[in-house]
């Protein structure tokens, strides 16, 4: 299903897939390429009415996502980071509702846009050295992908 690198898919059979964040060089943080190809997979998916249950996780074993990309924030305009937040939010709203199973399999770290993807979905299952957080209200931003209200 996937073509893009930074978001890859594996059909396991007619119901079931896994959806995977794959920049483990990164901790899997999240860029627009890879919100942008997150958003399309997960419209894909609730136009199959074969496909259940998605499972959302990470590649490595470090991290499901370690949220925003911090260097693509740092040198983003106000603009660019807006839209940065207005498409994760797309994401967690398309994840809420997409009427399937999505299960958030967490693995090291998530934390701020990651765990709000996670928080987005219907179950979340973690390791026992996963650690989950929200790191940017120590610098005086919000969970502004939706899980403030999450």
């Amino acid at each position: 299903m996937s073509t893009s690198t930074t978001v890859i898919t594996e059909r396991i059979d007619k119901e079931k897939i896994i959806v995977k964040f794959n920049r483990p060089e990164v901790l899997n943080a999240l860029n627009t390429e890879s919100l942008k190809r997150l958003y399309e997979v997960l419209k894909e998916i609730k136009n199959d009415p074969e496909l259940k249950i998605i499972y959302l996780t990470g590649a490595g074993e470090r991290a499901f996502s370690a949220g925003a990309d911090i260097e693509f924030l740092q040198s983003a305009s106000p603009f660019q980071i807006r839209e940065l937040a207005r498409l994760a939010g797309d994401v967690t709203e398309l994840i809420e509702g997409l009427g399937k199973i999505v299960i958030a399999v967490i693995n090291g770290y998530a934390l701020g846009g990651g765990l709000e993807i996670a928080e987005a979905c219907m179950f979340r299952v973690a390791s026992k050295d996963a650690k989950l957080g929200h790191p940017e209200v120590k610098i005086g931003a919000v969970a502004g992908w939706g899980g403030t209200a999450r």
